[in-house]
């Protein structure tokens, strides 16, 4: 067990309050989301006599090990930690038409910015949209702190000239000073620990006036469903604080509105809350997968490099002009470094002049 896993037990119901759901309520909300989201692994911790208490933590998932605590035998119940690949976009999996529009106007928007530069993608995943980066960009590294991730990205990126795979941690960028022209965090925000600190790392390896982009599911959106393994979701306020306290002022968009007409749509928008707030919605990208087919019918498998002519880029509007964001799924920010003063002009040229961007194949 590590200093900083998590642990609940032994659990203990008054007789009277017994078959309510408390215990399976405390597995679940106090000790496996908290896992999930700390990325460390869960202990359920109770005798092995305790039969009815076992039989609700291996129902839950949870593998047993023997374990000596406080001098006496007891049994353990470990939560093995989830990999990110289970709530990530992978080739073959089915997407629907805005599924793919979302890919398509998240790095449509970030090809305006390349201009033949370094685009650093943090927690790239499966490196879907690396090569795409990769036409309007001099070099494009995808990094993940995911081993699964990063396996599927460099077998898809392998003999590319132009792009390279890394396994890191967001919070500890393993660049130094102004390297990339662009830095991209798409949809990866809310599984940070610290995104305040990473920005502060965005920031640090990015070049005089260059851009960082950050796309996010919309927390304020009506039909919100946060993901198993996020920490928190910014909203349109918070992420506006996290930029100042950067001295940068953001441009925040919103895109992909609800599409609720008819009788059938509010039927389906209405099922979808209530899934949600009672947890009844698929935890895994596989099992949303086999929602959505239901749903929307057939769906094309994705590829591993997203294609230009697969889909189109959404609109995007400021979020000034939006009267209602409930009705909108995601939200994107746009801040550009300012120029460096003359005073760093030695530093800012060493930087440029070592390869700062090693490709890891």
């Amino acid at each position: 067990m590590q200093s900083d896993d998590v642990q609940v037990g032994p659990v203990w119901t008054h007789p009277d309050y017994r078959s309510r759901g408390f215990a399976s309520a405390v597995l679940a909300n106090c000790l496996l989301e908290a896992a999930a989201k700390n990325r460390r692994s869960a202990w359920w911790l109770c005798r092995d006599e305790n039969n009815p208490s076992n039989r609700l933590a291996a129902a839950a998932g949870l593998h047993r090990v023997a374990s000596a605590v406080k001098g006496r035998l007891q049994y353990v119940l470990q939560l093995p930690v989830s990999s990110y690949v289970t709530v990530t976009e992978v080739p073959g999996q089915r997407a629907t038409v805005d599924q793919s529009a979302m890919q398509h106007t998240r790095y449509g928007l970030a090809a305006q910015f390349a201009n033949g530069g370094r685009v650093l993608e943090i927690g790239c995943g499966t490196g879907m949209g690396l090569g795409l980066l990769s036409k309007g960009a001099d070099t494009v590294v995808g990094g993940d702190i995911d081993d699964d991730n990063c396996r599927i990205a460099l077998l898809t990126y392998r003999n590319h000239p132009h792009v390279g795979v890394s396994r890191l941690d967001a919070h500890h960028l393993p660049f130094p000073d102004a390297c990339f022209r662009e830095v991209l965090l798409f949809e990866a925000i809310y599984y940070l620990k610290d995104p305040r600190t990473v920005l502060r790392e965005a920031l640090r390896v990015l070049e005089p006036e260059g851009v960082i982009l950050i796309s996010t599911v919309n927390c304020d959106w009506r039909n919100f469903n946060p993901s198993p393994l996020s920490v928190h979701y910014l909203n349109v306020r918070e992420l506006r604080n996290m930029f100042a306290e950067c001295g940068l002022q953001a441009e925040l968009l919103a895109g992909f509105p609800d599409k609720v007409t008819g009788v059938s749509a509010r039927l389906l928008s209405a099922a979808r809350k209530i899934a949600v707030k009672l947890n009844l919605m698929p935890k895994t990208m596989k099992g949303k997968q086999w929602l959505k087919r239901i749903v929307f019918g057939d769906m094309r498998p994705m590829a591993a490099q997203i294609s230009e002519d697969a889909a189109r880029p959404a609109p995007l509007l400021p979020v000034e002009q939006i009267a209602d964001l409930r009705s909108y799924r995601v939200l994107y920010a746009i801040a550009r470094m300012p120029a460096r003063s003359p005073s760093s002009a030695s530093h800012l040229e060493y930087s440029r002049s070592n390869e700062c961007v090693k490709l890891t194949k």
